[in-house]
C-alpha cells in the first residue's frame, strides 16, 4: 500500500506493507511456545533435595487416581448405554439330584440276595433351575428357560475329573430348564459343576499377570481397555512419532509376547 503526503517545501512518498497473519502462522506460534508437561524431576535432584522423594510419591499417587477416575467414567458410560433402570435382581434356584436304574443292592430286605436283572446298571445326573418369582414384581408374560441365563457349563465326573461334559449357549439350538447326563455303572461318582452366568455387558477374566498389573480380576472389556490405556499413558509407552504404536515394557512383553503393538490390536 502506498501513501503520499505534501507540504509547501517538498513532497515525500512513503511505502509500507500491512501484515495479515494466517491460521498456519498462529499454529506455528503455538507449537513454538508449547510448554512441556513433563513432571518428573531430574535424577540429580533427590541427591540435593531429599524432600523431592515425597513429590515423586505424589506423582505415583496421581497416576493411580487418574486410572480410578477413568474406570469410573467407563462405568458411567456403560450405565448410560445399558440403561440400568431396566435391570432387576432375581434369584436362580438350582435342583441337583440323580436317579438310577437296575441298581442291585447287596442284600434284600429279607437278607437274601436279590435276583440280578439282565439290563446293565445306570444312573442319571439331573441339573434343573428356575427363576424364583418375586410376588412384589409383576409376572412376565414370557418365561425364560433356565439355560437362557447360562453362558457356559462344565460338569466334571470322576475322582480325577477326567470325564468332562461341556455345554455352551451359543451352540444350543433351543433353551431348556436343565440338563441330564446318563452314565452306566453302579459305583459312587464325584461330580463337579461349574456354571458361568450370561452377563450383559459380557465380562471376561484376565490372565493372572495382567490381573495383577491392572488390579482387575474379572470385568467388562471397556473397563479393561481403559485401565490398560491409563497404564500405557502413565508409563509413557506411546511412540513419540507414531501415536498409534505402543512400545511394551518388560511386563507387557511377558503378557503379550511382543516388543510393540498397535492401538487397534
Amino acid at each position: 500500500t502506498t501513501s503520499s503526503s505534501s507540504t509547501n517545501a517538498q513532497t515525500t512518498q512513503v511505502s509500507y506493507t500491512l501484515f495479515s497473519p494466517t491460521p498456519t502462522s498462529f499454529a506455528a506460534r503455538r507449537r513454538m511456545t508449547k510448554v512441556s508437561t513433563e513432571k518428573n524431576l531430574p535424577e540429580k535432584i533427590p541427591t540435593f533435595i531429599p524432600e523431592s522423594k515425597l513429590y515423586m510419591s505424589l506423582l505415583e499417587f496421581e497416576k493411580k487416581l487418574d486410572m480410578i477416575v477413568a474406570r469410573r467414567q467407563g462405568d458411567v458410560a456403560e450405565a448410560t448405554r445399558v440403561k440400568l433402570s431396566t435391570k432387576q435382581m432375581r434369584m436362580i434356584r438350582l435342583n441337583i439330584y440323580n436317579t438310577h436304574a437296575n441298581q442291585q443292592p447287596l442284600y434284600h430286605l429279607d437278607t437274601k440276595m436279590q435276583i440280578a436283572v439282565q439290563e446293565p446298571a445306570s444312573w442319571t445326573l439331573k441339573i434343573e433351575g428356575k427363576i424364583v418369582d418375586d410376588p412384589a414384581l409383576k409376572a412376565s408374560k414370557i418365561k425364560k428357560k433356565f439355560t437362557s441365563y447360562i453362558k457356559k457349563a462344565f460338569i466334571q465326573l470322576g475322582d480325577d475329573h477326567t470325564q468332562t461334559v461341556e455345554w455352551e449357549r451359543s451352540n444350543a439350538s433351543v433353551e431348556s430348564d436343565g440338563w441330564e447326563i446318563k452314565r452306566m455303572g453302579n459305583q459312587d461318582v464325584e461330580a463337579k459343576i461349574i456354571l458361568y452366568l450370561e452377563q450383559s455387558p459380557s465380562r471376561v477374566k484376565l490372565s493372572p499377570l495382567l490381573a495383577s498389573l491392572l488390579n482387575i480380576h474379572t470385568d467388562t472389556k471397556t473397563r479393561i481397555v481403559t485401565a490398560l490405556w491409563q497404564y500405557i499413558k502413565a508409563n509413557k509407552l506411546l511412540d513419540t512419532t507414531d501415536r498409534k504404536t505402543i512400545h511394551n515394557d518388560d511386563i507387557l512383553k511377558l503378557i503379550f509376547s511382543c516388543e510393540t503393538m498397535q492401538m487397534a490390536d
